[in-house]
Parts: C-alpha cells; sequence; structure tokens
C-alpha cells in the first residue's frame, strides 16, 4: 500500500485526485500502526486492505464496465492468492510456497499495469479508433 500511496503522491498514476492520494497516505500509516500493534490482526487487516484496493480499481476512471472489471480482477489476483494458494494442503508446502510467490510477482506487474498512465491513453485510443471491415 504505501508503494502505491507513493506513485500516487508523485502523480505517475492516472490518479490525480487529491483526496485519494491523501486517503491511500493515510490508509497506509493506519495499516502499519494497527499491524505493529495488534500482530494477530495482521492478516485481516491485509483482507481488508486487498478489499479496499479492488474497490479502488474498480473506480478509476474507464470508458467502459469491462475495463472497470479487468482492473479490478488484476488486483483481485493477490486476495485469491492469498486465501486459496499461501499455505495450501492440497498443493503441499514447496508448491504452495513456489506458487504463491510467483503469483506475487504477477499481481505486482498487474498494479504496474493498472495503474501506468500510458495505459489510459492506450485503452482512449483503442476505444476511439473504428475497427475496420474486413
Amino acid at each position: 500500500m504505501a508503494l502505491v500511496a507513493l506513485q500516487l503522491a508523485l502523480g505517475r498514476t492516472r490518479i490525480a485526485s487529491r483526496g485519494m492520494i491523501l486517503g491511500s497516505i493515510a490508509l497506509s500509516i493506519a495499516m502499519l500502526v494497527a499491524s505493529l500493534s495488534l500482530p494477530k490482526a495482521a492478516t485481516l487487516l491485509f483482507v481488508l486492505w486487498l478489499i479496499v484496493a479492488i474497490g479502488a480499481a474498480w473506480r478509476l476512471p474507464a470508458e467502459a464496465l469491462g475495463q472497470r472489471a479487468r482492473r479490478a480482477a488484476l488486483v483481485s489476483l493477490l486476495l485469491f492468492n492469498f486465501l486459496l494458494v499461501r499455505q495450501s494442503a492440497v498443493l503441499g508446502p514447496a508448491l504452495s510456497w513456489h506458487l504463491f510467490h510467483v503469483l506475487v510477482a504477477v499481481w505486482l506487474l498487474a498494479v504496474w499495469l493498472v495503474l501506468l498512465p500510458s495505459s489510459v491513453a492506450r485503452e482512449n485510443q483503442n476505444a476511439a479508433t473504428p475497427m475496420s471491415d474486413m
């Protein structure tokens, strides 16, 4: 969350709202304080943060509903990973550990794509360009 807040503050994302920047910084600080003071609640706080992140990805400006759904799905990858892959009894400890970390890397790439400013221009350009008949 702190990395996302930093990207928002530096203006390197498609989000320019001052409220979103201040809210993400405040949420980062609150999550850090809460997880340090209540270590047993860290998992619950992490899941709650992911739900907030999915909602924030949904609220990003988009031309079409499909774009919003795609962004929210990309961000929700970590929630799926955290709840179903991490320490899975079905996968075994070694495979579960490796798959979890691979999916974390994929999620980081997905968040980067969701926050990437140039993807807005590309999505808008693709939406504005009519498809030619073949």
